[in-house]
C-alpha cells in the first residue's frame, strides 16, 4: 500500500515512500501531495525503511510503533550500575513521553534506545557496539552524532573512534547499493538545503522557543547553539572526573535533554529524550526537595502536558504556545551542568570501566 493521505499516521506514510522514492531515483526532499509533508531524514533511514513499506500499513506501522517502544524499553533494562527497581521507576518517569512519541509514529523513541544503548556499551566495555548504536541513532537522526561525545570519557579514544568511522562510512555507503553516485550527490544538496531552509523557519519547543514566546528573543540560532554547545562541553574539561559513574551518568543525561532543548525542530514527541535524561538525573541524584520539586514540575509541565490532564485550549493557547514544556527540562539541564562542575552528586561511585 503506497497511496492515500496522512490521516493520523501521516509520518509513518512519508516514512513507508521514502523507501520508494529512493529505489525510483526521486527526490526525497520534494513535497508530495500525497500526505503532504517534507522527509526530513537520511538517505540510510529510507533505505533501512523497505523492511516495513514492504509491508501492508496494519502490518508495518504496528512494525514500525513496536520497534520504537519495545527497543526502548529494552535499552532502559540494559542500562548499567541500576536495580530493576530503578529502571522499573526510569521507564515510570519517561512513560508518557513514549507513549506520546510512539503514538505520533515518530523515530524518536527508537534514535533514543540506540542513544542509550551506545551509553550501556560503553559502560561495559563494548566500544565496537557502542559505535554501532551511536552510529545507527545519527542516521536517523542527525542529532545523534553528539553521542559520540561520550568517547571522550573512556579509555583507547581514537581506537573508538576508528569504530566509530568504520560504521558512519559503512551507513553513509548503504544507499549506493539502490542508487548512483550522480543521485546521491543530489540528495546530499538537497538534504542539505532543506535543512537550512528550516532551520531559519522554525523556533520549536526548545530553549530557543522558550525564549522567543516569553522574551520575544530573536538573536542569531547558530551562535545560540554554539554557546549551549560550549556550555554542554564545559564539563568535559574535568577529566580527574571521568572515572566516576555518577559523572559519566550525569553528563549522558544532560546529552539527552541538549539534544532536544537546543533543537530548532523540538517537538512534543522528541521528549522522550529530555524525559529519560530527567529520570537518569532523578535516579542519580539526592532526593531532597529541591530536586523532587525539579521532578514534579518536569513530569507536569514537559511529560504530562501532552495529556487531557490539561484542556485542549490551555495547551493550545498556553503550553504550546509559550513553549512550557521546554523550560522545566532547561532548568534541570542548567542545574546538572552546575552540579557536574560541583560533582557532588551521589556517594562513592564504581570504578571506571577498564579494558
Amino acid at each position: 500500500m503506497r497511496g492515500g493521505g496522512g490521516g493520523k499516521y501521516g509520518d509513518y506514510l512519508i516514512f513507508r515512500d521514502s523507501f520508494y522514492h529512493l529505489i525510483e531515483h526521486k527526490n526525497l526532499y520534494a513535497l508530495y501531495t500525497d500526505w503532504g509533508g517534507y522527509f526530513l531524514y537520511t538517505p540510510t533511514f529510507a533505505l533501512s525503511f523497505g523492511v516495513f513499506s514492504s509491508l501492508p500499513d496494519y502490518l508495518g506501522l504496528t512494525a514500525w510503533n513496536l520497534l520504537n517502544a519495545v527497543s526502548f524499553l529494552l535499552a532502559i533494562y540494559y542500562l548499567p550500575h541500576f536495580t530493576r527497581l530503578q529502571k522499573g521507576v526510569i521507564i515510570l518517569i519517561a512513560g508518557q513521553a513514549l507513549m506520546t512519541a510512539v503514538q505520533n509514529n515518530q523515530s524518536n523513541a527508537l534514535t533514543a534506545a540506540l542513544l542509550i544503548f551506545g551509553y550501556g556499551c560503553l559502560e561495559k566495555n563494548k566500544p565496537s557496539a557502542a559505535a554501532l548504536s551511536i552510529a545507527a541513532a545519527a542516521y536517523i537522526k542527525l542529532f545523534g552524532v553528539v553521542g559520540f561525545a561520550l568517547f571522550l570519557l573512556y579509555p583507547r579514544f581514537w581506537r573508538n573512534c576508528g569504530y566509530a568511522a568504520g560504521w558512519l562510512v559503512a551507513f553513509f555507503l548503504a544507499p549506493l547499493l539502490v542508487i548512483d553516485w550522480a543521485h546521491y550527490q543530489f540528495l546530499g544538496r538537497s538534504y542539505v538545503q532543506i535543512l537550512l531552509t528550516e532551520h531559519g523557519a522554525n523556533y520549536g519547543i526548545s530553549a530557543m522557543g522558550w525564549l522567543h514566546t516569553w522574551f520575544g528573543w530573536e538573536g542569531d540560532k547558530k551562535l545560540f547553539v554554539l554557546a549551549g554547545a560550549a556550555v554542554f562541553m564545559s564539563p568535559f574539561l574535568k577529566t580527574g572526573s571521568y572515572a566516576a559513574a555518577d559523572f559519566r551518568r550525569l553528563l549522558f543525561a544532560a546529552l539527552l535533554i541538549w539534544v532536544v532543548i537546543f533543537n530548532h525542530k523540538g517537538q512534543s514527541s522528541m521528549f522522550i529524550m529530555p524525559m529519560t535524561g530527567v529520570a537518569l538525573w532523578f535516579m542519580t541524584v539526592p532526593k531532597n526537595w529541591l530536586n523532587i520539586a525539579f521532578l514534579a514540575a518536569a513530569l507536569l509541565f514537559s511529560s504530562w502536558s501532552s495529556t487531557d490532564l490539561f484542556p485542549r485550549w490551555f495547551r493550545r493557547e498556553y503550553l504550546t504556545k509559550y513553549a512550557v514544556k521546554a523550560v522545566p527540562v532547561t532548568l534541570i539541564w542548567l542545574k546538572i551542568t552546575v552540579d557536574l562542575w560541583r560533582h557532588k552528586i551521589g556517594g562513592k561511585p564504581p570504578d571506571r570501566p577498564t579494558d
